[in-house]
């Protein structure tokens, strides 16, 4: 509280000074001298302030960067502690189905020497249960008004349902299958490198364009409405829907074109975590091939044509989404249920 009220005597005592000063220099009328001092004042005020905005955001840069490790470690500990679970259970399993392996053995054997037979196979009073989800097991009817009781259902997520079309039972099911299992914090809240890692893929450039192409750009965590408005939009896509957004996620600048810089970058980025060698360098060469010759440089630009062609002899470049959006699909639902909703909205 000293420091502080010293700081304040001080700047005071400078403000008196000041203001003394230019009232001795308007007194003598030297009013070139006092606007000197004036405007000299003035952009010192903004330096200081200015600086102290660049303090601001490095402080809040910085939380934000430690808020995200703590939520982080937090997660990798809760990931441990699951796996940890399900190891546990999966090796009581191993050793219950070894217990009922050697008890059927003895069953058999005991069978065998009495002569007698039995129909169970030496299962006894094991019987085969049939795997039923919960929904059906309850037999509870899915509703748009039952879902509004859940603590993550929202009007958003309504909006977003209803403009995909999908149903209520749909939105229950992708919570519970899917997102249930990623949010290890129970935030409803689920971390962009661990959906990526439950889908399979790298959380590269191009996957980044996805998340920006759903409005997430720059985010670390989504929750259930962003998961689900993510989901939808990329298993939607058509193939030209694909190739526009590679297209102008590389075309920053919006110039409707690439230039051969932005199309070697694009072929590195999309190329950087495949395993398998392809001919980058044939397809970078096949720029001039498939470009324009336009503006006042004459330099050779591709154009949205142009690059859909130079796609089709090298497949590969573009591949990786196509993968991606597989997985995505493969994931949630499967193939046949997204091509389902996908002539429902057509018809629609």
């Amino acid at each position: 509280m000293a420091i502080c009220e010293k700081e304040k005597v001080k700047k005071e005592l400078v403000w008196r000074r000041h203001e003394q000063r230019l009232r001795d220099l308007f007194a003598s009328r030297d009013n070139r001298a006092a606007a000197a001092i004036q405007r000299s004042y003035r952009s010192h005020l903004n330096q200081v302030r200015e600086e102290r905005k660049a303090i601001l955001l490095v402080r809040e840069e910085d939380q934000k960067r430690q808020t995200e490790e703590d939520r982080r470690n937090r997660v990798i500990e809760k990931k441990r502690a699951k796996d940890s679970l399900l190891r546990s259970k999966l090796r009581k399993a191993l050793e219950t189905a070894r217990q009922i392996v050697y008890w059927k053995s003895e069953r058999i054997e005991n069978d065998a020497n009495t002569g007698q037979s039995h129909c169970d196979h030496g299962l006894g009073s094991f019987t085969k249960i049939k795997n039923v989800s919960p929904l059906k097991r309850k037999n509870e009817k899915v509703t748009v008004d039952s879902l509004k009781q859940r603590k993550w259902f929202n009007i958003r997520l309504e909006r977003t349902m209803y403009r995909f079309g999908m149903d209520p039972i749909d939105i229950l099911r992708l919570h519970d299958t899917s997102f249930a299992g990623l949010d290890f914090l129970g935030e409803d809240s689920v971390d962009v490198v661990d959906f990526f890692e439950f889908i399979g893929e790298p959380c590269s450039k191009f996957s980044t364009w996805l998340l920006s192409c759903a409005h997430l750009d720059g985010k670390t965590s989504i929750n259930f409405t962003e998961y689900t408005n993510l989901v939808a939009l990329v298993c939607l896509m058509g193939r030209d829907d694909l190739l526009r957004l590679l297209f102008c996620s590389v075309d920053e600048e919006k110039k409707t074109f690439l230039s051969k810089e932005q199309w070697i970058e694009f072929v590195s980025i999309m190329t950087e975590y495949e395993t398998i060698t392809h001919a980058t360098k044939s397809a970078i060469r096949a720029f001039e091939r498939y470009g324009e010759v336009y503006g006042y440089d004459r330099k050779h630009k591709l154009f949205f044509d142009g690059f859909k062609k130079i796609l089709q002899p090298f497949p590969f470049v573009a591949f990786p989404i196509f993968r991606l959006q597989a997985k995505i699909k493969e994931k949630h639902f499967g193939e046949k249920y997204w091509k389902a909703i996908s002539t429902k909205l057509s018809k629609d």
